[in-house]
């Protein structure tokens, strides 16, 4: 884009407007742009660029859940991710994900609950083809499933092909402008307009049929615009949790390794592999994810203290032959990346599901936390359902042509945990006190 093109300030009418542009976002402007809604989706740093840069990026099945209707979820969300990407399968290549089990009883009660799912069990692996890094470890049973990993940046870039004109780097979320509507005696809400910072200074103003609100951690903020009115701030305050994850990054020359691993019924190893020339990264995290309630939670390290030596216990188990003393230890270069993890506010554990917030009294607004990146097409539909209730027919699924004057390109992020510093073993132990 010509950054002098824009004028102090232009004017577009859409049916359907998306802040945020992660994987959430993207499924949201694929599945309403074929529906023929005209739709723009906006974001203030680039595709992809933070909740969904900071996951590995691991398209569940659902082998590792309890509950059935998560697994149904899940299988569902998958088979739809399978239809999308089959034109980026070469893109998504590496060694296919496993199950390990180091208790056979918690096979057993694994078996137990695919059964209840009507979830087909995956396929075992003779012990010769096992994974090279678990063999002498604890794993005693080995699975392979049928479930997907990607690097994000390269997912993303799948997702939004031939639909990258229909998107635009932002500076900011300026103010949104909310119309109201007697309906007896209540009021209802309406948003009408939002109104952006561009990239060269000059302003944007969208005028949608309805707003979608999916931009991750910072969909509170957004929320809090919305809410100018007294009435509306109990239904959109506090409506976002963080949950506070962590990676662990390995690098070296690894064997490439995917995988979800029980190494007791409370306690899962998760490892994801990525390729950085002729080195392998490991990124490593477990079950562990505690809900922050302050923001002293966010920078304290009190949570590394005590996650940390618990999955460094579970890599000595699983692979001795690469992690069992500090001599193995000190083959590789080590970190932890902090992974930050947006959902909607639930009380008691964890979201089993998306969430999506829709507030009575502003009917043409909705908030999506997908809770788990996998449920994103399923976020997605539910919501392009509930817009064609609401809106009905499009008015045009062409976008006005001052969008395509104004519109900045939104770079691909890359995965978040490449920021990591990553240092040698002693000076990662003594950094960690472990």
């Amino acid at each position: 884009m010509d950054r002098t093109a824009v004028s102090e300030g232009v004017t577009i009418k859409v049916d359907v407007l998306i802040l945020g542009g992660g994987i959430q976002g993207v499924w949201l402007l694929r599945d309403l742009a074929a529906a023929g809604y005209s739709v723009v989706l906006l974001d203030i740093r680039a595709l992809g660029g933070e909740q969904t840069c900071h996951s590995h990026v691991y398209l569940h099945r659902g082998y590792n859940y309890q509950q059935t209707g998560l697994i149904t979820a899940l299988g569902e969300a998958h088979r739809r991710w399978v239809t999308c990407l089959n034109q980026a399968r070469g893109l998504l290549d590496g060694p296919r994900p496993v199950l390990g089990f180091t208790n056979l009883a918690d096979y057993t009660k694994k078996q137990a609950v695919w059964d209840d799912a009507k979830l087909r069990p995956p396929d075992t692996l003779p012990e010769v083809a096992w994974p090279s890094p678990l063999r002498n470890g604890h794993v005693k049973s080995c699975w392979s499933t049928d479930e997907e990993y990607a690097d994000a940046t390269v997912l993303v870039s799948a997702l939004i092909q031939g639909f990258e004109d229909h998107t635009s780097k932002i500076e900011h979320v300026i103010d949104m402008t909310l119309s109201q509507h007697k309906r007896g005696p209540h009021t209802d809400f309406g948003v009408s307009e939002v109104k952006v910072r561009m990239p060269n200074g000059g302003t944007l103003a969208v005028q949608p049929r309805a707003v979608v609100l999916a931009a991750g951690h910072g969909n509170q903020q957004l929320m809090d615009l919305v809410a100018r009115y007294p009435e509306l701030k109990p239904a959109f305050a506090n409506q976002q949790q963080v949950r506070k994850g962590h990676m662990l990054v390995v690098k070296g020359k690894l064997e490439p390794l995917c995988g979800i691993f029980s190494l007791d019924e409370a306690h899962e190893l998760f490892i994801v592999s990525r390729q950085d020339n002729e080195d392998t990264i490991w990124l490593v995290s477990d079950n562990r994810s505690p809900a922050l309630s302050s923001v002293e939670d966010y920078f304290g390290r009190g949570h590394v203290r005590r996650w940390l030596p618990l999955v460094l216990e579970g890599l000595k188990n699983l692979a001795p032959d690469y992690f069992k003393d500090d001599e193995k230890k000190a083959q590789w270069r080590w970190g932890v990346y902090e992974a930050p993890k947006a959902e909607g506010r639930h009380t008691g554990g964890l979201p089993t599901e998306h969430v999506i917030l829709r507030v009575r009294s502003v009917p043409n607004v909705w908030t999506v936390w997908p809770t788990k990146l996998t449920l994103a097409p399923l976020a997605s539909r539910e919501i392009v359902a509930a817009i064609r209730g609401e809106l009905k027919a499009p008015e045009s699924s062409e976008l006005p042509a001052q969008w395509y004057k104004v519109r900045c390109q939104l770079r691909l992020e890359k995965e978040r945990w490449t920021q990591t510093p990553l240092i040698p073993w002693d000076d990662f132990k003594r950094c960690h006190e472990v």
